[in-house]
């Protein structure tokens, strides 16, 4: 039975601490493979807690692979999670301070704390059972000096990449989705575009930027007319960092952080960087532009499948790569999450390689329950490239995307493309450096989790009144702006993706987004809700199941739009 001093938790919350207690004893090796956990009310008994503080702490463990559940028997930990002992001795010694040597109890019963220090998640990361205060606003950082764009650079990606992209483009739009002869026309609008990644458009908020612009352009008037330095303005690096350690609990050197304007231009840089690197690995399925970019660098792209656990590492190794990218936290467009077994296996490969993984921390900040799943570059940070964007979060206009590079990489930057300026305005930069900074990313964030655990809630209730559900079913993972919609029937999925284009519901199958193994995906569709009118739900899912059904024809008089 593991015992802990939850009185030595510091500002972390109860389960928090549990929690991490829990996975460095799962990590070391202290609680073997196969191990029974006590059941959640004897360990919230014997530690003076209460049961719902327990199950959040197994439900993270759960989340994140370090456990598995039994129907009727209880937790058990995983296989094959123990590390080596150098590898454990650089873990951290959190589960040793917290172990209990005698009888000692918890303090309180059922007790709640809000982990308000800098160095402990913000509210955004607690389960609704905990609540938090908020976390006090960051302090402002000092001015900074500037420089110009990588403009060369990012016109000889623009050239290289245009010929593979109009191929690819023009394969998407031959997809067996346009108008055959004879054929009825199909509409102009959507009822609903269930292929739209756009968030809402009153997401923005609009009030708060410009108050922001308005006054940055006068307190920094004189610095608006030189050039952003290479790697981004200090203010914004020295914010990123910050958030980064309060929101995903990444310590990372500011200056190790690079920003340019989108991650496609992130990932262009990274491969001037690694002149050397001759075969790159992506997910399949996965985001088809990151292996166009790739392959239009010059380099073989190795398309590595994806199953629930996450990449598959025993394929990867094959591959002679020494370059992958993948999305352990929330891969699209399957929404699993990579297992803690399995980010053991990528970063031994790694290490074994003397590889590089770029993380993708893709809809990271959208988690519905419990924490946010710990990172990859938490685990090892030198090996793991991290990139983000606040384009997903912000708007798709805001071209501001970053990536965290281990020192000895940062350090070739500096030397091959240290001549150029920043890629990304300095307004702009200013703007999202006071945005994070004065703490309205942060609300920001917590108002749109809000907003979408409502909205995905709507389209459960509406795909549970309907018709559809009795022949498929609604795959996700608490996480992210989509669904994975499952049919049950054998059907023809190209002909249903027309004929449901004839009601005006725009879908795109998931098969879309495979190289290879296509066939484990048919059936399957992927459904944005970020941006759609919930109000028309209830009949975009009758139609949906009349399409399914076959009944395709319009009725008289009737224009589906």
């Amino acid at each position: 039975m593991p015992m802990y001093t939850l009185d030595q938790r510091g500002k972390s919350s109860l389960y928090e601490y549990l929690y991490r207690c829990l996975r460095e004893d799962i990590r070391s090796g202290r609680l073997a493979g196969g191990t029974r956990l006590p059941s959640k009310r004897d360990m919230a008994r014997d530690h003076g807690i209460a049961v719902v503080t327990v199950e959040n702490a197994y439900a993270q463990l759960l989340a994140e692979g370090y456990v598995i559940s039994r129907p009727r028997s209880g937790f058990y930990v995983a296989e094959g999670l123990a590390e080596t002992q150098e590898e454990a001795a650089a873990e951290g010694t959190e589960a040793d301070a917290g172990r209990q040597a005698g009888d000692g109890r918890a303090a309180g019963r059922g007790e709640t704390f809000s982990p308000d220090g800098p160095d402990h998640e913000s509210d955004l990361m607690q389960p609704t059972d905990e609540r938090t205060e908020r976390s006090q606003r960051r302090e402002r950082a000092s001015k900074g000096t500037y420089g110009r764009a990588f403009d060369e650079l990012f016109s000889a990606m623009e050239k290289k990449d245009a010929a593979a992209a109009e191929r690819e483009e023009s394969k998407e739009r031959s997809d067996d989705r346009g108008s055959e002869a004879g054929e009825p026309e199909k509409p102009k609008e959507w009822f609903i575009d269930f292929t739209s990644g756009h968030i809402h458009h009153d997401a923005f908020p609009f009030a708060t930027w410009s108050r922001l612009v308005r006054r940055l352009l006068t307190d920094h008037e004189a610095d608006f007319l030189t050039a952003p330095p290479m790697q981004g303005v200090p203010e914004l690096l020295r914010a990123i960092a910050d958030y980064l350690r309060d929101s995903r609990r990444i310590h990372v050197d500011p200056e190790c952080i690079f920003v340019g304007p989108g991650t496609d231009f992130l990932n262009w840089v990274l491969l001037e960087i690694l002149a050397s690197t001759r075969t790159v690995a992506v997910e399949d399925p996965g985001y088809t532009r990151i292996g166009r970019l790739y392959e239009s660098s010059g380099r073989k792209c190795s398309h590595i499948p994806v199953d629930r656990q996450g990449i598959r590492v025993d394929l990867l190794r094959e591959s002679g790569a020494t370059l992958v990218h993948t999305s352990p936290s929330h891969h699209f467009p399957t929404g699993c999450i990579m297992s803690a077994e399995r980010r053991m296996q990528l970063l031994q490969w790694a290490r074994e390689r003397d590889a590089y993984i770029v993380e993708d921390d893709y809809d990271s900040e959208f988690r519905y329950t419990g924490r946010p799943i710990p990172t990859l570059t938490e685990m090892d940070d030198k090996r793991v490239i991290y990139t983000n964007t606040f384009t997903r979060t912000l708007a798709p206009s805001i071209r501001i995307a970053y990536m965290v590079l281990p020192k000895r990489l940062m350090e070739l930057l500096k030397t091959k493309l240290g001549y150029f300026s920043g890629s990304v305005s300095s307004l702009e930069q200013y703007t999202m450096a006071a945005y994070l900074s004065e703490g309205y990313y942060q609300r920001h964030i917590s108002r749109m989790r809000n907003f979408y655990r409502t909205r995905r809630q709507q389209v459960i209730d509406a795909f549970r009144a309907s018709p559809l559900r009795k022949a498929a079913t609604l795959e996700e993972d608490f996480a992210g702006l989509h669904f994975v919609l499952s049919i049950h029937k054998d059907v023809d999925d190209k002909k249903l993706i027309k004929d449901l284009e004839l009601f005006a519901v725009k879908i795109n199958p998931i098969a879309l987004y495979c190289y290879g193994n296509t066939g484990e995906y048919q059936h399957k569709f992927l459904l944005n809700y970020g941006s759609l009118d919930p109000d028309r739900l209830p009949e975009c899912f009758e139609r949906m199941a009349r399409a399914l059904k076959g009944g395709k024809e319009r009725e008289a008089g009737t224009n589906y739009v």
